[in-house]
């Protein structure tokens, strides 16, 4: 009784964490994905403060 407790309990977290990530892949889209790593990450453009913003 305790393994199957055990066994759903660990089904559920691994379905949960590959759901999270294809939602989150299907969001955010793959640019967002370093190929390296694997973790999301946001693009160099987000942190560069040197772009100007045009005269209105």
């Amino acid at each position: 009784m305790l393994w199957t407790i055990i066994a759903g309990f660990l089904i559920v977290v691994i379905g949960t964490y590959i759901g999270a990530k294809m939602a989150f892949r299907s969001f955010f889209g793959r640019d967002f994905i370093d190929p390296e790593t694997g973790e999301f990450t946001l693009p160099e453009s987000a942190f560069d403060d040197s772009v100007e913003e045009a005269d209105r």
